[in-house]
């Protein structure tokens, strides 16, 4: 049986679904960065293997500002 595989505004709910925040812009700016998970193209249509996608989301680490206990300290942050 082949991959299954996602379209981009697929692959971003799928994201969304598992934890990682992201947009189909989101998707596409990592395309341009050659960043965020692999990628098909396919002639003019962009795919992501689900496999593919299911090793980006366990390989990030997504924190928000609730990710964080009351009280804990918060990572320092660069000032310009």
């Amino acid at each position: 049986m082949a991959p299954r595989r996602l379209r981009p505004r697929e692959a971003a709910a799928w994201l969304a679904e598992h934890g990682c925040p992201g947009t189909v812009s989101t998707l596409v700016t990592w395309r341009f960065l050659d960043r965020g998970p692999a990628f098909y193209r396919i002639g003019r249509r962009i795919a992501y293997d689900v496999a593919d996608l299911e090793a980006f989301a366990a390989g990030q680490r997504c924190e928000t500002v609730d990710s964080y206990a009351v009280g804990a300290s918060k990572p320092a942050t660069r000032r310009p």
